[in-house]
């Protein structure tokens, strides 16, 4: 995606074209994603946009991306949350609030609370009952051996990384470095704060 946007011409050519060129293999690849793993599909989606947003493209064309995006998105939760596929019974737990939902979130919850302030490594009780407490939900169990100035810390890193990958943006002369740095590092913070955020 960086590649095409960079060598596309916003002035001369066809926005059309630049579409064509994005969207026909980013959608094949993202629909095999997400037969797989829905959050992963969704987040190629952000990235592919996040990509779009900040090029030259004209603001109706983006709005209108977005828009079709968004129905297509609608429709598939819909299907998916009736027909109970590509996960869509958790999404319908998540949605529609049901017991089974929230047992994580409560469990997430008591981890964050046990951390206290100061660290304690080592010493989590909520790992052995929070499910995927090693992938979805390790920053609840860092809050909890780590305490506040841990994960204090944590979040301070991500403040520089994200400081830091402004600064290579700005100093970019050339625009494939720069939507490419962009791509990725919109990769690593989105799911670092989303993960953050539900936890």
């Amino acid at each position: 995606v960086a590649k095409v946007i960079s060598s596309f011409d916003f002035e001369k050519d066809d926005v059309k074209d630049l579409l064509k060129k994005v969207f026909y293999p980013a959608t094949a690849i993202i629909l095999v994603t997400t037969i797989v793993n829905f959050s992963t599909g969704a987040l190629l989606v952000l990235i592919v946009l996040a990509m779009l947003f900040v090029s030259p493209i004209n603001l109706k064309y983006f709005k209108k991306i977005v828009a079709v995006i968004s129905i297509v998105f609608i429709i598939f939760l819909t299907l998916s949350i009736t027909t109970k596929s590509f996960r869509g019974s958790t999404w319908g737990n998540r949605i529609f609030g049901s017991t089974e939902s929230t047992f994580q979130k409560t469990q997430a919850k008591i981890a964050i609370s046990n951390g206290g302030i100061f660290i304690k490594p080592g010493y989590s009780e909520q790992k052995y009952i929070l499910p995927n407490s090693f992938s979805d939900y390790i920053f609840s169990i860092t809050a909890e051996e780590y305490g506040i100035m841990g994960v204090s810390l944590i979040l301070v890193l991500f403040l520089i990384f994200s400081y830091r990958i402004s600064l290579i943006l700005k100093r970019q002369e050339r625009s494939f470095p720069m939507f490419l740095t962009l791509g990725i590092a919109f990769n690593i913070l989105f799911q670092a704060f989303m993960h953050i955020m539900v936890n």
